[in-house]
């Protein structure tokens, strides 16, 4: 074989050889190294339902919206002096300014103990008068996974609050509850066996602080520690029976002649 024809067979060897390992790396190598490559998938984007009422918080007091409602409650109050405050969540917004004359409605949307210190401070600050408070709240609380500690601390300092109105009388009306279907579900509402032990608490806390509790004027809206069906259409918030039962509630509060059990 000529020289030429040699050095061009070892050159097509090496060639070929090189093509071949190439494609070894590729089948065999490669394919080994991709499941390390691979990104894992984070199970920190799947939320177990069971929990999901404890990724909540109370974070009103940073919210514009309500920031903005807060300041319109102020706006309205300049040298006014009220018979009776109405302070609350959802289920008392409800009802809007249609209590009785003379008395105002504070209540707003997802309000819970943290957010009212919050309220009353801004209020307070623009000298608020009432005559007597009436606080309705402690339902998100529950809702927010509040710890008993905290709970006290804000409905303390709450109440504390309202005295600066120079309320003659305040009075706590225990947390209400879901209907057990709603109560079962966390996306819907708190459980009513926490609101159970909220409610001791709220009474623990009136006691403590010598204030009235309404601890039965509300319970023609309950059946056996649960909102009962009929006064409700999404299992926590009451329907139009539901308010009438619940404003007739407050107005025996509100009438001075009234006497709290």
């Amino acid at each position: 074989m000529k020289p030429s024809l040699i050095k061009f067979s070892v050159y097509l060897n090496i060639f070929l050889g090189l093509i071949a390992l190439g494609l070894t790396y590729k089948i065999g190598l490669l394919d080994s190294f991709l499941p390390a490559i691979q990104p894992p998938i984070s199970t920190s984007t799947f939320i177990d339902s069971s929990s999901a009422s404890s990724l909540v918080k109370d974070n009103l007091s940073a919210d514009p919206g309500w920031q903005s409602d807060v300041k319109h409650q102020v706006s309205l109050i300049q040298d006014q002096t009220y018979k009776s405050c109405l302070f609350g969540d959802s289920i008392s917004a409800g009802l809007h300014n249609s209590i009785a004359p003379h008395v105002f409605n504070f209540a707003l949307n997802g309000m819970s103990t943290v957010s009212l210190v919050e309220q009353l401070k801004a209020l307070t600050a623009a000298h608020l008068q009432c005559s007597q408070v009436i606080i309705a709240i402690g339902t998100n609380d529950v809702w927010y996974n509040l710890s008993n500690d905290l709970f006290v601390k804000y409905l303390e300092d709450s109440i504390a609050l309202a005295r600066k109105t120079g309320a003659n009388q305040i009075v706590l009306i225990p947390a209400f509850y879901a209907t057990i279907g709603a109560s079962h579900d966390p996306n819907a509402a708190g459980s009513n066996e926490r609101i159970d032990e909220i409610n001791t608490l709220i009474n623990q806390v009136g006691e403590s602080e010598k204030l009235a509790i309404a601890a039965n004027s509300t319970q023609s809206l309950f059946s056996h520690h649960a909102l009962n069906e009929k006064l409700t259409a999404d299992g926590v918030h009451l329907n139009e029976e539901g308010l009438t039962l619940y404003r007739l509630a407050l107005l025996e509060i509100i009438n001075p002649e009234c006497h709290l059990l």
